[in-house]
């Protein structure tokens, strides 16, 4: 298989970083040693590194950190930075109490701003180590259950692209799923089930797009058919729904239900007791026990458990981070932080004492990194500190 040169780019990014896996590792290091092409890149980035001390990124990209940094500091300091204060070069900025972790996920935030780009950041005199096998073990694959009871597994190799099933049609390309009208005949329900550590969109019967975030699982049929388009969903998801007037749109959770016509919001019902709608366009209504309630873009809904709904206004950059493998939190306790590290690691999490489950922390957790990248900031705080055992990741 041939590579090009930004692919090898990346294989060394990653190989620095210490994130490559071992069977890439050996190939890299065959192909530097046989590759021209390679050999010259190999040199080239090492020099860099060398250079820089430890990291490597353009300048056009620093700056763009420096603006979108500057940006999360005064959300977290409420605009002031008067008790801030630097620990160092690494990245880590404590500001009333509250803990912020630069160097986890800046770079994948302005990743739009900068087209194209690989960034790895090293810190200086730091080595990343890689996570065992074991940590990172709790990976499964996404599956299409069938209204038949057959169970595909959509994220193994050895699905195709094209799948043929009951009559219907079905792609499964670039973390995507779609398929044909099913036909009057194909209204029964099928569901895809997200694991942990994992994203997948799906494109409905009428066209609507849905990404489904990790831990997530949604019910729907290859066909729309009666008045109205449903679909069930526990976990959380970004709605793109096609317009039709002549067919309300519901989306069905486990306690209320979103009717919409056409329009564009997030849903996060991870908590059973909670059901968070942020609407970003077009017009939601929430629908519960007790009552509705109209909503508008810029505004999310929050339906507690009690069933009472209240509105209040949503930063889209920070709600919708996760479709960018990146997780904000602010003034989060480590509590809440343990039950996102399963989520996303596929890690199960014990917290060892009271006193570290109540700590508060703002910063960012970074999907596309092991999570070493995120445990080793939080230990650099001097607030909490992990280990590993038999392959549970324990917080002290």
């Amino acid at each position: 298989m041939e590579y090009t040169p930004e692919e090898i780019q990346m294989m060394i990014y990653d190989k620095i970083a210490g994130t490559l896996p071992e069977q890439d590792d050996a190939f890299l290091m065959r192909l530097v040693e046989q590759d021209r092409t390679a050999a010259e890149l190999w040199n080239k980035i090492n020099d860099d590194v060398a250079i820089t001390g430890g990291s490597f990124h353009s300048q056009q990209l620093s700056e763009a950190q420096d603006r979108v940094w500057e940006k999360v500091q005064q959300d977290v300091t409420g605009g002031t930075d008067n008790s801030t204060q630097v620990a160092g070069g690494n990245g880590i900025i404590k500001s009333r109490g509250f803990i912020v972790a630069k160097r986890i996920a800046v770079a994948a935030v302005v990743l739009s701003l900068i087209a194209g780009a690989y960034v790895t950041i090293v810190r200086k005199g730091t080595t990343v180590s890689r996570l065992p096998r074991q940590e990172s073990s709790g990976r499964r694959s996404i599956e299409l259950t069938l209204a038949n009871g057959q169970i595909l597994r959509l994220s193994d190799s050895s699905v195709n692209s094209s799948i043929q099933a009951g009559g219907v049609q079905m792609q499964n390309t670039n973390k995507t799923f779609s398929f044909n009208d099913g036909g009057k005949e194909k209204s029964e329900i099928n569901s895809i089930t997200v694991p942990a550590g994992m994203d997948y969109k799906i494109i409905l019967a009428d066209g609507s797009n849905v990404w489904l975030n990790a831990e997530t699982k949604i019910d729907f049929p290859f066909s729309f058919t009666g008045n109205t388009r449903e679909v069930t969903l526990n976990g959380e998801a970004y709605l793109q729904v096609a317009h039709d007037a002549t067919k309300p749109f519901i989306v069905h959770l486990h306690n209320s239900s979103v009717q919409v016509v056409g329009t564009e919001f997030n849903i996060n019902s991870y908590d059973s007791g909670i059901v968070i709608v942020s609407l970003v366009k077009g017009a939601v209504k929430m629908k519960s026990a007790g009552g509705e309630l109209a909503i508008r873009p810029g505004i999310e809904g929050k339906l507690e458990a009690s069933g009472n709904i209240s509105l209040g206004p949503f930063d889209q950059n920070e709600v919708l981070s996760w479709m960018q493998g990146i997780h904000i939190f602010h003034d989060a306790t480590m509590s809440e932080i343990g039950t996102l590290i399963p989520r996303w690691f596929g890690v199960q999490v014990v917290i060892d004492n009271a006193k570290v489950r109540n700590e508060r922390f703002s910063g960012f957790i970074d999907r596309n990194k092991p999570v070493s990248f995120f445990l080793d900031n939080l230990k650099s705080t001097k607030a909490a500190d992990y280990y590993f055992s038999g392959g549970v990741l324990h917080l002290k």
